[in-house]
């Protein structure tokens, strides 16, 4: 008795969630696709052009290249 109350009852919670969509084959997900820039201040010597400003130069007090607001 208790094991067809357990199962009636994962039946219907399965039945009640959500499918999932399918993903469209050759088309990569989103998260994938979105590319984050570095904000100001971010170290930037191994990818000048992903600061958001598009600003990477080099900061001689510290010997390293950040990204710059201007």
């Amino acid at each position: 008795m208790k094991f067809s109350i357990i199962l009636t009852t994962f039946i219907a919670a399965a039945l009640a969630a959500p499918a999932a969509e399918p993903q469209p084959e050759g088309q990569p997900a989103l998260e994938i696709l979105e590319k984050r820039c570095l904000p100001n201040g971010a170290d930037c010597i191994r990818t000048p052009n992903d600061c958001c400003s598009k600003s990477c130069y080099m900061d001689k007090g510290q010997a390293t290249y950040r990204c710059y607001p201007w």
